[in-house]
């Protein structure tokens, strides 16, 4: 599957735009059932970003405010509903900001979207208020649901490690669909993210501001991944780097020189699919090294 896949959004902007602004009011008017997170796991969450904080300040690692933001949604998104890093290969991501409030929509897979819904994090002042469109409806009977959350995830992401595919998941969500009388389920697809971007060649490279050499960012990459993802030495050096994956490695990117570097890592051949594997890409700003975004994709819903 090609790059731009992993950033799809399988509903309108206009749908988008919508539900974002649904959250906020509903966060102005009144407390919502279900989607703020408890006081205690609120508080677990914001003690490990102290922790990964911490610790990315003694590996000499500096992550923009933007990724901060995007890695709250993923803890909050985990705290609460259960979906981990892992899971979110079935989900494309959309992240803005405006006004200081940072969203983070992940959309369920085309094909899937009818029964995974979608997940919508709004953080403000540091506080992530979590949503799923889905709520209410029952998770019960594995894959005979209507609605498809953690559980039915971890049963799609086990065949998918027998099968090296998604087809069985993928055909008992047709069939879920098939059954949903009355509902509309057209799905419309747009590309996720408005970011511009402009490819650098060679020439173009050596007169732009960069700092940060290919290498560079390859090396801080790892670090990143090291502490954000748990990997240990040996899988970092197991890791194929997979240069202009993106089809460029320096761009200009919404006004920020950055250096993206993409990876694979498939640790054993004879298993389909090891703890850790999958697809890793990061964005370094290339004249400061802070890490702009990095993402880690399991590829077991066939991402890659």
């Amino acid at each position: 599957m090609k790059r731009e896949d992993l950033v799809k959004v399988y509903q309108p902007k206009e749908g988008f735009d919508m539900r974002v602004k649904n959250v906020l009011n509903a966060l102005e008017e009144k407390p919502l059932r279900r989607m703020r997170m408890r006081r205690a796991a609120a508080l677990a969450i914001c003690a490990a970003m102290l922790v990964t904080a911490a610790a990315a300040g003694a590996a000499g690692l500096l992550f923009s405010n933007e990724y901060d933001a995007v890695r709250l949604a993923h803890r909050a998104l985990a705290e609460e509903y259960g979906i981990t890093e892992e899971m979110q290969t079935y989900f494309a991501e959309e992240v803005s900001e405006e006004n200081g409030v940072t969203t983070v929509v992940f959309s369920g897979m085309d094909g899937m979207h009818h029964v995974l819904g979608e997940y919508t994090v709004v953080i403000r002042d540091g506080d992530a208020v979590v949503s799923w469109s889905k709520d209410g409806q029952s998770t019960e009977g594995e894959l005979d649901a209507y609605a498809w959350g953690a559980k039915q995830i971890e049963i799609l992401l086990e065949m998918a490690r027998k099968e090296n595919g998604i087809s069985r998941g993928y055909r008992k969500a047709q069939e879920i669909r098939a059954q949903m009388d009355g509902e509309d389920m057209t799905i419309s697809i747009t590309k996720g993210g408005d970011a511009t971007v402009v490819k650098l060649d060679d020439v173009q490279i050596d007169r732009a501001r960069i700092s940060v050499s290919e290498e560079e960012a390859i090396a801080i990459a790892k670090k990143a991944f090291a502490l954000e993802y748990g990997l240990t030495q040996e899988q970092l050096a197991q890791m194929i780097y997979e240069k202009d994956y993106a089809g460029y490695t320096y761009a200009i990117r919404d006004g920020k020189t950055i250096c993206e570097v993409w990876f694979w890592l498939h640790q054993d051949e004879d298993v389909v699919h090891a703890d850790g594997d999958g697809l890793y890409w990061a964005r370094i700003n290339a004249e400061s090294g802070v890490v702009e975004e990095m993402k880690y994709d399991s590829a077991l819903a066939g991402n890659g």
